[in-house]
């Protein structure tokens, strides 16, 4: 048995985040994450209270694609063997995969159900959105979650956009996801579309970003502030392209103001140990970097936390998410970067002091 943090619930205030290294990482490498490091991928996360894991694509045994005679590794198919693998390490955590229309039938679902995949994912390229009726409707027989995925949203305008997201809501779909596949949107046009779903959907919202443009990071804020309860990451920014929001990051960003208890030098720790080959050699040092402009670290204050690292013979990183653990316990906002406090997100900390409970 996994002994795991207490995973956050979705709420209108608090938004949880869905790793998707094993899926959208394997783009980089080809989904070649041996057995072993997908386990400790999805344990670590799961200790460190990640309330969804991707495991990969599903490609079922009738596909075109599923594995016989191709060399992608196990998460670009997601069959028994891997499935049931990872369902034991899972601990508090909801495992999901995504799927391809032309891949699957209605009929598969119950596989997935059967082998602990709480979330499929469809992905949905075009607005054909009524294809999708007897997906949800098999998925949500055998207890899945069904998540519409609008995918390269910066190709779309604004009225397709909810044209699609209406109809997927019609449907029955219980999330409706933005993915900016091509990274070319910017933060005042995600915000402005997330305003504009929010006010005609009662559907939860996700936004899958990726960092082209370097906007991976300010993107995932502005869905939040549009109205976004579901943002998706991976370890080291890991996937196509230039990559995805980096998990460390966001998880730094949400420890800091929802008070929500991520393990970041373990999640750090661990995608350096196993996903070395594949994310940016100086990945520590930005993590470090980004707990200490969470904290608001002059030049000569880190110094002193260098220091203080040596001192006690642990690593920086593990010495500032300390000092960031401590804030947290003392009044709001105390040490917290002022860029930070003055943009806070809707329920945020700041904002949940100021409100009733």
């Amino acid at each position: 048995m996994v002994r795991t943090l207490e995973v956050y619930s979705l709420s209108q205030t608090i938004p949880q985040i869905l790793d998707v290294t094993l899926r959208d990482g394997g783009y980089v490498n080809d989904w070649q994450f041996l057995l072993p490091t997908a386990l400790t991928i999805i344990s670590t996360l799961a200790k460190g209270g990640m309330p969804y894991i991707e495991v990969g694509y599903y490609h079922p045994l009738h596909s075109s694609t599923n594995g016989s005679g191709h060399h992608s590794g196990p998460s670009a198919y997601c069959q028994h063997e891997y499935l049931e693998a990872v369902s034991r390490v899972r601990g508090n955590s909801k495992l999901g995969v995504m799927v391809h229309l032309n891949e699957v039938l209605p009929t598969d679902y119950t596989f997935l159900a059967d082998h602990d995949i709480s979330t499929v994912r469809f992905v949905v390229p075009g607005s054909n959105i009524q294809q999708l009726e007897p997906h949800i409707d098999a998925a949500h027989a055998t207890g899945l979650i069904a998540s519409v995925n609008l995918i390269r949203a910066s190709q779309r305008s604004d009225e397709n956009i909810l044209l699609c997201a209406r109809a997927a809501q019609d449907l029955g779909a219980d999330w409706l996801y933005l993915a900016d596949s091509n990274g070319s949107l910017f933060p005042d046009r995600v915000e402005r579309i997330f305003r504009e779903l929010r006010e005609e959907l009662d559907v939860p919202l996700g936004f899958h970003a990726h960092d082209s443009l370097h906007l991976a990071f300010a993107n995932s804020l502005a869905a939040i502030r549009g109205g976004a309860t579901l943002l998706d990451s991976s370890l080291g920014g890991m996937g196509k392209g230039a990559g995805n929001l980096v998990t460390e990051l966001i998880c730094s960003y949400f420890k800091a103001f929802y008070d929500v208890p991520f393990t970041i030098g373990e999640f750090t720790t661990m995608a350096c140990s196993t996903l070395s080959e594949w994310i940016r050699a100086d990945h520590v040092s930005r993590c470090e970097s980004t707990l200490s402009a969470l904290l608001d670290l002059n030049a000569d204050k880190l110094k002193q936390k260098i220091a203080a690292a040596k001192q006690s013979q642990r690593p920086l990183l593990l010495e500032l998410e300390a000092d960031l653990e401590a804030q947290l316990m003392a009044p709001v906002a105390a040490g917290l970067a002022p860029a930070f406090a003055a943009a806070t997100t809707p329920g945020s900390r700041l904002d949940r002091q100021r409100q009733p409970r």
